[in-house]
């Protein structure tokens, strides 16, 4: 079985450890790893394999989101961005980050595995399509 390897950056310890939690159950999907700022976000990708990364909106505030995440894809083009928003976030805020998929926090489990599965997923399909 091909598992979905998630990046969780948030930089609360108790939200990490919440999703951390989540994840571990699962049998699809595996941690490559957890960071706490946008900083050590761009590091760690350099060093862990993640087709998915989970990234809080207010990480090192919502102006830096942008940056980060086209920093992070320089680093690997595939990957997928879910951007977690509090639950005063619009789609109007966040559509035009260039995420993949939304959701809100706190987390909640159904939500954050339709997520990551759909995102993987569909990469799996037209990896599969393109070969």
């Amino acid at each position: 079985m091909v598992k979905s390897r998630v990046l969780i950056a948030d930089d609360s310890p108790v939200a990490r450890q919440m999703l951390i939690r989540l994840l571990v159950e699962e049998p699809d999907i595996v941690v490559t790893g957890e960071v706490g700022t946008a900083q050590s976000c761009v590091m760690i990708l350099s060093e862990v394999d993640a087709d998915v990364l989970i990234l809080e909106a207010a990480i090192n505030g919502a102006s830096s989101v942008m940056r980060i995440i086209r920093e992070c894809r320089l680093i690997n083009p595939r990957l997928k961005v879910i951007l977690a928003v509090d639950a005063n976030a619009t789609a109007d805020d966040v559509i035009m980050r260039g995420v993949d998929d939304i959701i809100g926090k706190p987390y909640v489990k159904s939500y954050v595995l339709r997520s990551i599965r759909g995102l993987c997923e569909n990469f799996a399909r037209v990896s599969d399509d393109a070969s």
